[in-house]
């Protein structure tokens, strides 16, 4: 993860900063980073124009896209060859119908094959190194957008008041990376691209949300839950919510111990640390709404 607001507070040099100057360091070295990888990917493509033209002997038009201009070289080259060797094969059969055809013309219809070979080696070549070079980007370009769509999710979590700053930091760096890990992809769904994370080759889907795919912010939830500093109270006041979805459905259980165990599975999917103060809080609040005390004991 990238230079924070949360990283800059637990340098004790940075600590004091207000948050003005704060947000001012974090918005320059996202654009230092932006501009960084902008600079390196021009770099990479500075190269490969340049040896397109080394190689093909075909100039790049003004500002024309790599993946434009290397097409247009190849098939610069190939005519040019192609027209080589179809006219060197009728100047051949011209002679061999007068019967003049020496070796020194097929030497050079061979010598000329051979270059013709020898320059489809290379188109192929250039080719592979700028469809790596294409994958490269569009790799890193996805990258970037996903590492900015788990680090907007973050946005809207609340934590609890007093946390030391360099743990937060630390929680929601392995948080993040956790979240990284689960093979996100962008995938477009009723003309939207969405981002899904994965297990194997399978979409993660969020039973406690109609079967729909996990967002990052639930599963960044879950993740944050395991070290007991989210601020699970409800909050007071109009239009404020709860950030875990409360249960409404009934447990299901035959007995009182059985309805336990599903109650204390559903909370700890909820992200609640077991043992917690919240966690008991849940645990009871469900017990109640779904009248186990009613149930048998066995």
């Amino acid at each position: 993860m990238g230079l924070n607001k949360e990283t800059i507070v637990a340098n004790e040099a940075l600590a004091n900063l207000s948050d003005e100057q704060i947000e001012a360091v974090v918005t320059l070295a996202q654009n230092s980073e932006d501009e960084l990888f902008r600079t390196k990917m021009g770099e990479h493509y500075r190269r490969l124009d340049e040896s397109i033209e080394e190689h093909s002997g075909v100039a790049r038009v003004g500002d024309e896209k790599t993946y434009d201009y290397l097409p247009r070289a190849i098939d610069a080259m190939k005519g040019n060859y192609e027209n080589t060797i179809k006219d060197l094969k009728g100047e051949i059969d011209t002679l061999k119908k007068s019967e003049t055809a020496d070796a020194a013309l097929q030497a050079r219809f061979d010598a000329q094959t051979k270059e013709l070979n020898a320059a489809k080696k290379e188109y192929n070549s250039l080719r592979e190194e700028f469809d790596r070079a294409k994958a490269d980007h569009e790799k890193a370009l996805n990258g970037v957008r996903i590492d900015n769509e788990i680090t907007r999710a973050m946005d809207g979590i609340e934590f609890r008041a007093g946390l030391n700053a360099e743990l937060l930091a630390t929680a929601k760096e392995r948080a993040i990376a956790s979240v990284r890990g689960k093979n996100p992809t962008f995938e477009e769904k009723d003309g939207e691209q969405r981002l899904v994370f994965h297990e194997g080759e399978e979409p993660m889907l969020n039973r406690e949300n109609q079967l729909k795919p996990f967002t990052a912010k639930e599963l960044l939830i879950k993740e944050l839950g395991k070290f007991d500093i989210l601020n699970t109270r409800p909050a007071t006041g109009t239009g404020s919510s709860d950030p875990k979805p409360r249960a409404t459905s009934t447990i299901g259980a035959a007995t009182q111990a059985e309805a336990m165990d599903k109650i204390e599975k559903e909370v700890i999917g909820k992200g609640f640390a077991k043992g917690s103060a919240d966690f008991q809080a849940e645990v009871n609040r469900l017990w109640v709404e779904n009248k186990c005390s009613e149930l048998p004991m066995k």
